[in-house]
Parts: C-alpha cells; structure tokens; sequence
C-alpha cells in the first residue's frame, strides 16, 4: 500500500482550491454589476422642459431638454443680469416661433418642482409675448400658483408691454411705467388688456383678494384697460373700501389720468369718476391721493356739479393738509367757474387771507385771489395783509398779488410803503415789482406833439 500525501501538502491544496473558487465569483458579481450599469437609463435632468403634469418621460412630439432654458436657469445662478437677458430672449424667440414650446412654457409655469426664480422668468417672457396661448397660459398659473412672489410675476406679466417679434427685450428700458425683476429683465407695465379672462382674473383680486401687494401690482396691470368700463367701475368702487393710502393712490392717479383723457361722449363717466376722486380726497389720510392726481385734475375742465363739489370740500376742510390742497384745487379751477358761482370763491379766499390762523393757508389764500377778478374787498384785504401780517411769506404773496389785479382800489399807496420799509428784503422786492407794474398801469400817455 502506497504511502498517501503529507499533511502539509494536502492543506497547500485545500487552499489554492478555495483562493480560485473566490476569485472565480467575484468576477462573476463584476460582470454582472457591468452589465445592469449599461442597461440602466440616465437619470433625468430637473433642468429639462417636461411636461409639468406627469413625471415620466416627455411623450413623443414634446420638446426634448431645453438648452436656452439651461442657460436661463445657469445665468439665473451666477446673478449675470446680461446674460439672463440673453437667455430670455432665446426663449421668447422659440416660444413665439413653436407655439408647442410656449405650451410647454405654460406647463413649466404650473410645475411646483422647478426652481421659482425660473417660473418668475418665464411668467416675464410670457408676458411680453402677444396672442392668447401666452395670455391663457399666465391666467391658468394665476389660479394655481401659490407662492407670492411667483403670482406677482404673473400679474404683471398680464400688464407687459407685449413686443413684437424680432424686438429684444428685457433691459435697457426708458418709461416710467418700467419694472424690474429681481434677476435684472425689465418689462414695461403699458399694456391694454383685451383678453377677457385676463382682465376678469385680475379684477377678481381687486375685489376679492387678501394679498394687499398683490392688489396694488393689479391695479398697476390695470391701470392702461380704463378705456373698458367694467375697469373703471371697479376701480371707484375701490375708494369704498378700507383700503391702504398707497392703493388708494394708485386708484385714482390711474383715474384722474383717464378723466383728463375722456371722449366727449363719456362726460357722465368722467363726472361719476370726478366725483369719486373729490369725495376721496377730502379724508384727511389720503394725501398720496391727493399729491398723485394734483397733475391730472389741474387742467380737467369742471362741470357747474363738479365746481359746486369743489366749493363744498373747500369749506369742509378742517386738517391743514386737505385745506391747503382744496385752496389750490379750487383756485385752479374757480377762475372759470359760472359768474354766479365765482363770488362765493372770492368771498372764501378773502375772508381766509384775513383770518385763518396758519402762515401757509393765509399765503395760499392770497396767491388765489390774484387768479380772480379784483373786488375792493378782494384788494382791501391784500393790502391790510401786506400791511399787517406778521409773517412775511404773507405779506410777500400779498404784494404779488397786489401787482396783478386791476380794480377801482389803488394799492400803490401800500406798495410804496411796503417796498420802502418793510423788514424783509423779499417782500420789498416783491413790493417793488409790484409796484412797477401798478404805475405803468395807470400811466397816462405822454402828450404826442
């Protein structure tokens, strides 16, 4: 019997048997692992167009991942204002050339999983972008859309100025209805809407809506559609509501704007809208109403109704705010009012130049009656003013007003004093100019040979 292997040599077997069978699997488990990586589908790109709906791939016929959204979105991340610019205005050519594309720009707005600054950006392109697809696809986001910045973008996307096609847009922009978005694209809030769904949206959050920034972006949208009457009816109504003195502002410079526009044949719109803007006017805390429509009302021709109005609130005012505006308002427009309604304005700034107890109101008193017809009780109580005032802005504008009335009261007397010993050196000055054009006045000619 032969002698069998040693110990030794056995286990060196052993051991050599078990290192191959090892090696040998973990091939295998290499190889494996190499082929399911291959069939394995790339993950998707948050930063593709898809459609905002579903979360599978986009079906056939869909744009593929966007490059000019992918250069909007990087631009976006390195706050380059220009080159947002030019990414924005990549988008905006496709999307009006491919009406698919601006549809799926639509979805994009409706997508709560894509970055908000690129939904703002795109509320903007839409904005600029004329047609219903753009203006029915920023009324939809309007209604789903939930973060505030984000619906605020679509307000006034809906009030952008809307571009032709080959313009570039976005910067560079000189009006004064001009916006500007956090990334540096500029739009123009200049846009008659015409679309009504558009215009009914944002109606909707003029009367209903919670967000107090919101209503004010909608009335800014609004503010160029007062040629609809629905518009405008809903803009007064607004002065009946508690609404914040900036609203209220906003409200009636866009009003005021469009009564001193009115076709003729809008003349009972246009009194209705006077009459809202009076009685508004006339509540102590509204003087950024009353600063935003001083421009427009001054050369808006009144009716007797509107003049009559205008008188009652001038002798209503009790705060020093809305009296003096009243002052300046009536005087403005009392000189062309009815012959049998002028005296009562003559007889209030007359009395006021004489009595009222503060300095603005008696110098705002005496700056009206130079716009009037002189009477001797007019031209007595500005040469008593000049004479007696204690307060020099007084008796200065006592002696402008002097020097421009023309009645059967002569205040030369007055100015001459004036001129040549009041205190202060303005209102010399004033005397003396006054003075001047009062002599040659009642100058008689020279005696021709």
């Amino acid at each position: 019997m032969k002698p069998g292997p040693s110990r030794p040599i056995a286990a060196l077997f052993q051991m050599i048997w078990i290192g191959l069978l090892v090696t040998a699997v973990l091939v295998g488990v290499i190889q494996m692992r190499r082929h399911f990586t291959a069939q394995a589908p790339p993950p998707p790109s948050s930063r593709a167009v898809t459609n905002a709906m579903t979360v599978s791939s986009p079906p056939a016929g869909n744009p593929k991942p966007d490059a000019n959204l992918s250069d909007l979105e990087s631009a976006l991340a390195g706050a380059d204002s220009a080159s947002v610019r030019t990414a924005a205005n990549a988008v905006r050519r496709r999307a009006i050339a491919d009406p698919a594309y601006l549809r799926e720009l639509g979805r994009l707005l409706l997508d709560p999983g894509q970055p908000e600054r690129l939904r703002e950006c795109v509320a903007i392109i839409l904005g600029t972008i004329e047609g219903p697809d753009a203006s029915a696809a920023l009324v939809a986001a309007l209604e789903h859309a939930q973060d505030a910045s984000l619906r605020k973008w679509i307000v006034l996307g809906l009030g952008s100025w809307k571009e032709p096609a080959g313009a570039e847009s976005f910067g560079g922009l000189d009006n004064p209805w001009v916006v500007e978005h956090p990334s540096g694209l500029q739009i123009v809030e200049k846009n008659p809407i015409r679309d009504p769904a558009a215009a009914a949206a944002l109606l909707k959050i003029l009367r209903e809506g919670q967000d107090e920034p919101l209503r004010l972006d909608a009335i800014r949208a609004l503010r160029h559609s007062l040629a609809e009457a629905d518009v405008r009816r809903e803009f007064a109504a607004q002065f009946q509501q508690p609404r914040p003195p900036d609203t209220t502002a906003e409200l009636g410079s866009a009003l005021a704007a469009w009564a001193a526009q009115a076709p003729e044949n809008q003349e009972a719109d246009k009194a209705a809208v006077v009459s809202a803007l009076l009685n508004a006017a006339a509540r102590p805390e509204q003087s950024a109403l009353r600063f935003k429509t001083e421009e427009y009302l001054r050369g808006l021709p009144l009716t007797r109704g509107e003049m009559e109005k205008a008188s009652a609130l001038l002798r209503g005012a009790n705060d020093f705010e809305t009296k003096y505006w009243a002052m300046a308002f009536a005087a403005d427009h009392a000189r062309y009012a009815d012959d049998d309604l002028r005296p009562g304005f003559i007889s209030f700034y007359t009395q006021t130049v004489a009595a009222d107890p503060d300095a603005k109101i008696r110098e705002k008193a005496a700056q009206a009656l130079a716009a009037f017809p002189a009477t001797d009780d007019s031209t007595s109580a500005l040469a008593g003013a000049l004479e007696h005032d204690k307060e020099w802005n007084v008796r200065a504008a006592a002696a402008e007003a002097l020097g421009k009335l023309e009645g059967s009261f002569d205040p030369a007397p007055f100015l001459a004093k004036a001129a040549a010993s009041d205190p202060n050196e303005a209102v010399r000055e004033a005397a003396k100019t006054s003075l001047e054009a009062v002599r040659s006045r009642t100058a008689k000619p020279a005696p021709t040979e």
